[in-house]
């Protein structure tokens, strides 16, 4: 019972972050994520798959090298990723 309340509670949590995140891709905002590269590069991929029928017309970067970081300070919009060894 209780690993079925903890469940719950992650879920909605998930949920909550993922519909926060398409908010803000479709509020044209920079958005970074920070992960392994196979993941963040998986996340990046399938959330602009997730805006079905509008298209990303920005910078979309699945893993952004450590020579190209000062980008992060652009004045556009931008889906990047980033490993956790350059965070």
């Amino acid at each position: 019972k209780q690993i079925k309340r903890f469940m719950n509670a992650y879920v909605s949590y998930l949920t909550q972050g993922s519909t926060n995140i398409l908010k803000a891709i479709l509020l044209e905002k920079t958005i970074i994520f920070v992960g392994q590269e196979h993941l963040t590069s998986s996340f990046i991929l399938g959330f602009n798959q997730l805006i079905s029928p509008f298209k990303w017309c920005f910078s979309l970067i699945p893993t952004l090298p450590i020579a190209l970081i000062e980008m992060l300070e652009a004045p556009i919009p931008l889906i990047v990723g980033i490993t956790e060894t350059e965070y």
